[in-house]
């Protein structure tokens, strides 16, 4: 799913009944501005993109609610919506095959199926993003996870965080170096 700001800005405004002067006037940028963001002609500040989300928020417009429903609604039978929060921006072509120590896609890597649980772990964080991931699962070997005590011993054991634990008989059972989710 990719994610595109000039259909996003065109949403607000067009949900708040706004032209793009008016919607302009209220943010404080110019018609030009609205007008080149909406056509994709520019690529938007930082300022910009956080002037628009915070007016549409101060107006009680939850773009990613509103987002999260619709991808929803389009789901087919096997197929599952995911989401996953990032302390930062990811940056090129993912690809959940090859991954990076401690990184996004790589050890510790994980979605949940809340978006509500995604963007918890990673509000503090001031570039964060959240993906949301749709797929076929029917053939997908994996294993899923209550949020429970399991969930996080096992994020923890992924990331690394428990090595001084390997030779425990818990961990030796929960989690053998044969594991194929490594």
């Amino acid at each position: 799913m990719k994610y595109k700001f000039s259909e996003d800005l065109k949403s607000i405004r067009e949900i708040l009944g706004l032209s793009q002067s008016e919607f302009a006037d209220k943010i404080g940028v110019e018609q030009v501005t609205v007008s080149r963001n909406e056509l994709d002609d520019l690529d938007a500040s930082a300022n910009f993109l956080e002037g628009v989300y915070a007016f549409a928020f101060a107006q009680n417009i939850k773009m990613n609610r509103l987002k999260e429903m619709l991808y929803r609604d389009d789901l087919t039978q096997n197929e599952k919506l995911l989401f996953h929060g990032a302390k930062s921006e990811i940056v090129g072509d993912i690809d959940i095959h090859k991954g990076r120590y401690n990184n996004d896609f790589g050890q510790g890597f994980y979605t949940g199926e809340s978006y509500e649980q995604a963007i918890s772990f990673v509000s503090g964080f001031e570039h964060s993003s959240v993906y949301y991931f749709c797929f076929d699962d029917s053939n997908l070997k994996c294993k899923r996870y209550k949020v429970d005590q399991e969930w996080m011993m096992t994020i923890a054991y992924y990331r690394g965080a428990l090595d001084e634990y390997k030779n425990h008989p818990k961990i030796k059972c929960e989690y053998p170096s044969d594991d194929p989710i490594q």
